[in-house]
C-alpha cells in the first residue's frame, strides 16, 4: 500500500525487510516507529525503546501514533500521543468486537478507521466511535470485510476495499461533503431520493464481485489503482466506476510510483521485467524501460525516481535515462524519501544504519539502530 504523511517534524519513518517503505525523513531530536516479526517499537532518538502493540502495523501520523492490540478474542485500537514529561502514551483505547486486520489514520492524527471481523469503524482520536459500519453491500445480499485501507490526505477522506461486496467506499471527514445518495432506482441528478450526510458517511463505488483489494492509493489522487483481469484497473473516486484498464501482465500497482509536473502526472509502473511510465491523466504508457532487478519497488522524490530490486537488493537511480546502480551504499533493506528536505531514505549495512542521501544518491549522514534491533529483521514502518 502506498501513504503519505505529515511526519517531518515529529516522527521519522524508519524501515528493514525487503520492499519495504520508509515515510518521512529522520531528525535528530525525533522518533521513529520500528516494526518486525518481534514487535513494533517507539524508537526514540536518545535510541530508547518503547513496545508497541502489534496487531497490525502501527500507523505514525503527525502528532499521534495509532496501534491496534489484541485482548483475547476481542481487538482494541490505541491513539499514542508523546507527553513532554513522560513520552509517549496511551491517550484513548477504544475496544472492539473483534480482532483488527487493517487499520488507518488520518494524517492529523485526528481518526482512525479500523477493519474488524465485517465491520468498519472511524474511530476519534478520544476513543469515540464516530461511524460504524456493517460489510454488507448496497442491496444487503452480500457480506464481507475490508481488505485494504486507506487515508488520502488532499480528500479528507478513508478508502477502504470490499472485494466481497464487489464495492469500494469513500469515508469523508470533510464537514462540507456532498450528501449521498445511495438509491438504485432514483436520479440523484434529478433531485430523487432520499440523501444521507457526506460527513462519514460511506460513498459507493460498485465494481465487479470478488474485484481484487485495491493496492495503490496517493493523498492527493481522485483514482486508486488494483489487478484486475490480467492488468490493472483504475478506479475514480469522483465519477464513482472503472475509468481505465492497463493490459500489462504482471503489473504490481503497489510497487509503483508517481511523478507529477505541470503538464502530466507520470505513473511508473513495474510489470514483469518492465517499468512502464503511464500518463495517468490519459492512460496511455508513454515509455518503457527494462527493469534494472527482478520485481523492483519504486519510490519518488519530486521529479526522481530510485528503486530497490535485486539479491542482495540494490539502489537504483533513474538518471540521464538510465538506471545507474549505487553499490558504494552496500545491500539495500528500504528504500524512503523525504520531500520537504530533498533526501533520499535507506537502510543499508550490517549492523543496519539508516543513510540520507542527497537527490543525486551521495551519502550525507548515518543514524546507526540501537543494538537491541540489530539481530532483528524489522520488516516495514508504516508512515
Amino acid at each position: 500500500m502506498r501513504r503519505r504523511g505529515c511526519l517531518h517534524a515529529l516522527l521519522a519513518g524508519l524501515a528493514l525487510g525487503p520492499g519495504a517503505a520508509l515515510g518521512a525523513a529522520p531528525r535528530p531530536e525525533g522518533d521513529c516507529v520500528l516494526d518486525g516479526p518481534q514487535g513494533a517499537w517507539l524508537l526514540g532518538a536518545a535510541g530508547t525503546l518503547q513496545p508497541l502493540p502489534h496487531a497490525v502495523p502501527p500507523v505514525a501520523t503527525a502528532g499521534a501514533v495509532w496501534t491496534a492490540a489484541l485482548d483475547g478474542a476481542r481487538g482494541a485500537v490505541q491513539c499514542w500521543r508523546r507527553r513532554p514529561e513522560s513520552g509517549w502514551a496511551v491517550a484513548a483505547t477504544r475496544a472492539l468486537e473483534g480482532p483488527v486486520h487493517a487499520l488507518a489514520a488520518s494524517a492529523d492524527g485526528r481518526h482512525a478507521v479500523a477493519a474488524h471481523g465485517q465491520r468498519l469503524a472511524v474511530i476519534g482520536a478520544d476513543g469515540g466511535v464516530r461511524a460504524d459500519f456493517e460489510g454488507r453491500d448496497l442491496t444487503r445480499r452480500r457480506q464481507g470485510r475490508a481488505e485494504a485501507l486507506f487515508a488520502l490526505a488532499a480528500r479528507r477522506s478513508f478508502v477502504a476495499s470490499w472485494p466481497a461486496l464487489g464495492e469500494l467506499w469513500e469515508i469523508s471527514l470533510d464537514p462540507a461533503a456532498a450528501p449521498i445518495y445511495d438509491g438504485l432506482v432514483h436520479d440523484y441528478r434529478m433531485g430523487e431520493g432520499i440523501a444521507k450526510p457526506g460527513l462519514l458517511g460511506a460513498r459507493r463505488t460498485p465494481l465487479a464481485p470478488g474485484m481484487p483489494a485495491i493496492e495503490f492509493a496517493e493523498a492527493g489522487l481522485p483514482w486508486v489503482a488494483a489487478r484486475a483481469d490480467g492488468g490493472v484497473a483504475i478506479v475514480h473516486l469522483d465519477v464513482r466506476r472503472r475509468v481505465a484498464m492497463l493490459p500489462l501482465a504482471d503489473a504490481r500497482p503497489a510497487a509503483g510510483a508517481l511523478v507529477r509536473s505541470p503538464d502530466r502526472e507520470a505513473w511508473w509502473l513495474p510489470a514483469g521485467d518492465r517499468v512502464h511510465l503511464v500518463d495517468a491523466r490519459r492512460w496511455t504508457v508513454l515509455a518503457s524501460h527494462a527493469a534494472p532487478a527482478p520485481r523492483p519497488v519504486l519510490q519518488a522524490l519530486d521529479d526522481r525516481i530510485a528503486a530497490l530490486g535485486g539479491d542482495p537488493a540494490m539502489l537504483w537511480l533513474w538518471q540521464d535515462g538510465r538506471w545507474q546502480a549505487r553499490p558504494e551504499i552496500g545491500a539495500v533493506a528500504a528504500l524512503g524519501s523525504d520531500a520537504a528536505a530533498g533526501q533520499w531514505l535507506v537502510v543499508a549495512g550490517s549492523p543496519p544504519a539508516l543513510l540520507r542521501l542527497d537527490r543525486e544518491g551521495r551519502r550525507l549522514d548515518a543514524i546507526a539502530l540501537p543494538a537491541d534491533l540489530r539481530s532483528s529483521r524489522v520488516q516495514a514502518v508504516p508512515a
